[in-house]
């Protein structure tokens, strides 16, 4: 069903050949593009932005690329995608919901442990490719995001863990 078309296309997804592709596209998919801004700006910008968002479109209709550019302000320094513009490309303009699989093993003991872990991605075109996050949970409810670029074969990346301070 997420083939039926980008999330861009709003209601014209909805078809009789796919009658509930609106629905799964823009509230499945388009939760999940949410919750991803909200994991690449973390929570206290995310909520900024959607404040903003209010602030100056109450009322008002605001165009994806409007949206693209505030969210774009958002971002942390030395963003890989300091303008969204991939982002949006990848998730918001073109179809395809991939599922992830994580495959991960500890190496080594404290305080020099390493984290060594294979993303591999299914159900989406050999050119697909996305940054994913990855969230390590340390110790103390603590959490560190490791972000891993996927690809038509499985990524390998490895992460040294430090020990809580």
């Amino acid at each position: 069903m997420d083939s039926a078309g980008p999330i861009v296309l709003g209601t014209r997804l909805e078809s009789s050949q796919e009658p509930r592709a609106w629905r799964t596209i823009t509230y499945s998919k388009g939760s999940w593009i949410m919750q991803m801004l909200r994991a690449r700006m973390g929570d206290q910008k995310f909520l900024a932005l959607l404040a903003e968002v209010v602030r100056r479109y109450d009322r008002k209709d605001i165009t994806t690329e409007e949206f693209r550019a505030l969210a774009a302000e958002y971002l942390p320094a030395k963003s890989d995608d300091p303008k969204l513009e991939s982002f949006f490309e990848q998730w918001v303009y073109g179809t395809g919901i991939p599922a992830i699989k994580l495959a991960w093993k500890l190496k080594g003991a404290a305080p020099n442990v390493k984290l060594t872990g294979t993303v591999t991605q299914s159900g989406v075109g050999e050119d697909f490719t996305a940054s994913v996050p990855v969230e390590i949970a340390i110790a103390r409810g603590r959490t560190m995001t490791h972000w891993v670029r996927t690809a038509d074969v499985p990524v390998t990346f490895t992460v040294a863990l430090q020990r809580p301070r």
